[in-house]
Formats: C-alpha cells, sequence, structure tokens
C-alpha cells in the first residue's frame, strides 16, 4: 500500500516537473517570435521592394517617433544581423526591452553609455547572443575564415547617409583586456589599441589606416563563461550621402 502511494507521488511530482518544463519552453519560444515579429513590423520601414535599405527623413522620423533613443540601422551581409540600434543613459535598460519598449529578453541592440556622439573614437555596439539566431545571435560567424572570405564589411544607416566598415579584427576576448575604450588622448594611444585587437585577432586582416580616429566595436556575450565576449572591430571605409 504505501509503495503505491509513493508511486502516485512520484509521478505526480515527475509530471509537475514536465509540465513545468512544457510552459517554460512554450513562454521562450513565444518570446523568440514576439520579438521576431516586432523587428519584422519595423523593417518594412527601411527594407524597400527591391530589399535595399534606405533611410531618409521619413523613415528616421518613423523610427525616432516609435522610439526616441533611435540612433541608427546596422547591416552585416550574411548574417541575421539587420536591426535598428538605440542609445540610453546606461547598458541596462535595453537589454531585455526591445525597440518598441516592450519587455522581452531579447533586447535591442544599442550603443555603450561610455560613448557621447557618433563622432566618438570607437563607437561600442552591444547585443544579445539569442539562440534563436537573432540579435547578435550570428556574430560569431565573423569568427570564421569562409565567412570573412565572403563578406567583411559592415553597414551604419544614418539619416541620409551610409557608412561602410571593413573588419579587421575578430576574436573571443576573456575579460583580460577592456575592449571598450571609446575615445583616445592621442594617435599613439589609438594605435597602440588597434596593434593590441589587431594581435588577438583570429586572422591576419588589414586595416585601412587612413590617419583618422573612427572604428566601431560589436561586443556580445559566448554564452561559455561570464566574462568571454566575442569582439568585432571594423574600420570606416566610406562614406555615402542618399
Amino acid at each position: 500500500m504505501m509503495m503505491k502511494y509513493l508511486r502516485k507521488i512520484l509521478i505526480l511530482i515527475f509530471l509537475s516537473i514536465f509540465i513545468f518544463s512544457v510552459y517554460n519552453l512554450y513562454k521562450i519560444f513565444y518570446e523568440y517570435k514576439q520579438n521576431k515579429d516586432v523587428y519584422n513590423d519595423i523593417g518594412e520601414i527601411v527594407v524597400k521592394e527591391d530589399k535595399e535599405i534606405q533611410i531618409k527623413n521619413e523613415e528616421y522620423l518613423a523610427l525616432k517617433e516609435i522610439n526616441e533613443d533611435y540612433l541608427f540601422w546596422i547591416s552585416i551581409p550574411e548574417t541575421n544581423i539587420n536591426y535598428p540600434v538605440v542609445k540610453s543613459k546606461n547598458n541596462e535598460e535595453y537589454l531585455y526591452k526591445n525597440f518598441k519598449g516592450e519587455e522581452n529578453k531579447g533586447g535591442c541592440l544599442f550603443v555603450d553609455s561610455r560613448n557621447v556622439s557618433e563622432e566618438d573614437d570607437n563607437i561600442i555596439i552591444h547585443g544579445h547572443n539569442m539562440k534563436d539566431k537573432s540579435m547578435f545571435g550570428t556574430l560569431s560567424k565573423l569568427l570564421t575564415s569562409e565567412y570573412l572570405n565572403k563578406n567583411n564589411k559592415i553597414y551604419l544607416y544614418l539619416e541620409n547617409k551610409i557608412l561602410e566598415y571593413e573588419i579587421f579584427s575578430v576574436y573571443v576576448n576573456d575579460g583580460s583586456f577592456d575592449p571598450y575604450k571609446t575615445n583616445f588622448n592621442t594617435d599613439e594611444e589609438f594605435n597602440e589599441y588597434i596593434n593590441t585587437v589587431r594581435k588577438k585577432s583570429y586572422y591576419n586582416l588589414d586595416y585601412a589606416d587612413d590617419g583618422n580616429r573612427n572604428i566601431i566595436t560589436l561586443s556580445t556575450c559566448t554564452n561559455a563563461t561570464g566574462d568571454e565576449r566575442t569582439i568585432v572591430n571594423a574600420k570606416l571605409v566610406s562614406t555615402k550621402d542618399i
């Protein structure tokens, strides 16, 4: 009798665990779909019929109306990275809040709060490494030579302007180096930073040195340890007015 009673208790416990697990999975996948739908809707504002991204005054104002923290749009060919980027007063606000201000674990791509303006020497962009490959979930593709042989460009779309960047360093940072310096006091200090990240790079990539201090740093967690981050550095190589 006692064994029969214990068996029923165990069945109830395992059933409860199963239902709880199913509920959590449903919640996770629901949030994935919710965020995907949000960014698909926003993408319709800037992606035209020819699939080209265009952000002129009309598109810029439309994005600003949705979120006043909007700064620019980022797109990386051959990845899923094609999103608006925001900037807040801190680096926590958009960790779990999407572009429309809704609570979501996918959050939003955001510029580091230590950046003062788009004229900073190094613009730092953070994003989650999502398991559904959204946000910066495909940034790790840039760590492979197969990808870099196909594309080594990153594009930022400002109002009436397209900035083209060329990747010059890709690596995983273990926390022993601080890659998040936004401005440099001297050219020597800037060049030291460039040399350091190029040495850390998995590949010997060209750096288009034109004497100007205008790079971007993309950063996302690796999901391996708390301190590890996938880091991608790129140099501004061209500006196009539209």
